[in-house]
């Protein structure tokens, strides 16, 4: 950018060749002209070409498609219809708009007009991380549409003083539900982006809820927050969730052997679910004896047990028991046991399910 005094160009402005030229402050200011790169991404490209295509295709609709499309749209020409902004609600626009929609979730085009489209739901959640570490939606409330499916657009981070840049948002992931009403998004938005989270730097999401059905969409939520070195919104230190992994679990003696295990309690109940898969190689009793890895903070366990299901794998015929499943800290080290108290019991099985812990 150069500031020209002379006079000679004071009543210069516009654009002539690569220079465009304005007046500010009693000066008139050149700048170089803008040049669009013209490099489409994959994501635009793809997004684009369905597009035409969805639009296509309702020329291929029978009069009877038409009239059942035209009808749908008479009857919510009143409602909001979310990406058929500011456009009257014909029969074509209600096509693409929600065809549109459903292909973002991967739903393949209905030709067929819904028989009703359900208002979605608002999101509802209690906090929210952005660090380094973590980027976490929690409390967040499931749908009562049960062909709910949530979308979540995010930027790349973006200046401290920027206060608008939804226009810079992507589509980052769907997700039919929530972990426990946790929805981590840190891996989606690396592979989107391909950058970490810079502290100090602001995030735009946008969430809404879409019916993967008939694809409308009514309602949209939009969180604008600067990332954080550890604190969420509302300035709480992330605390992780009860969790034994497959990683952390070895065989605790000779006749164990422990094939896969995921453990954990609810967040704030004493509700544990798991899948747990074991051996029992050598000897009679009927159970296994596995081994945390010192790592696992017990004490967040406080000694749980449950009785739950169990299914066997060595016949043909599934075979079940009832086990008790205990978890807790020993002088011996991080102890889950797997007893038998019902049923058949096999040397290889599985235990799983959700269950209300007795202690």
């Amino acid at each position: 950018m150069k500031a020209l005094p002379s006079i000679a160009f004071n009543e210069f402005r516009g654009t002539a060749g690569d220079v465009t030229a304005r007046r500010t402050g009693g000066r008139t200011v050149l700048n170089g002209r803008a040049q669009h790169s013209h490099i489409k991404t994959p994501k635009q490209s793809e997004r684009r070409a369905s597009f035409g295509y969805i639009t296509k295709q309702f020329k291929q609709l029978t009069a009877q498609q038409q009239i059942a499309w035209q009808k749908l749209a008479e009857a919510h020409r009143e409602r909001a219809l979310v990406g058929a902004e500011g456009a009257p609600l014909t029969a074509h626009n209600l096509f693409v708009c929600l065809n549109a929609n459903r292909s973002l979730v991967g739903v393949p085009l209905t030709m067929d007009a819904p028989e009703q489209i359900h208002g979605s739901d608002a999101i509802a959640f209690d906090d929210i991380w952005i660090t380094p570490d973590r980027i976490l939606i929690s409390g967040l409330r499931d749908a009562d549409n049960p062909n709910a499916r949530l979308v979540v657009k995010m930027s790349p981070g973006q200046g401290a003083g920027i206060s608008k840049a939804w226009d810079k948002t992507v589509i980052i992931g769907d997700f039919e539900t929530s972990d426990w009403g946790d929805l981590d998004l840190l891996e989606v938005y690396t592979k989107s982006f391909g950058v970490d989270v810079v502290p100090g730097e602001k995030y735009f999401l946008e969430l809404y809820w879409i019916d993967e059905f008939s694809g409308y969409v009514s309602s949209k939520t939009y969180i604008c927050f600067p990332a954080t070195e550890g604190e969420s919104a509302h300035g709480q230190t992330y605390s992780p969730r009860a969790q034994i992994k497959s990683d952390e679990v070895t065989g605790g003696d000779s006749s164990s052997e422990a094939i896969s295990c995921e453990f954990e309690l609810a967040s704030g109940s004493k509700i544990s679910v798991n899948e747990i898969e074991a051996r029992r190689t050598s000897g009679y009793s009927a159970g296994v004896y596995l081994k945390a890895d010192d790592s696992v903070d017990m004490n967040r366990f406080s000694s749980t047990r449950s009785y739950q299901w169990a299914r066997g794998f060595e016949d043909t015929d599934v075979k079940f028991g009832v086990f008790c499943c205990e978890v807790y800290p020993s002088s011996w080290g991080n102890t889950i046991q797997l007893a038998g108290r019902g049923g058949l019991f096999q040397d290889h099985f599985m235990t799983f399910g959700t269950y209300m812990a007795t202690r």
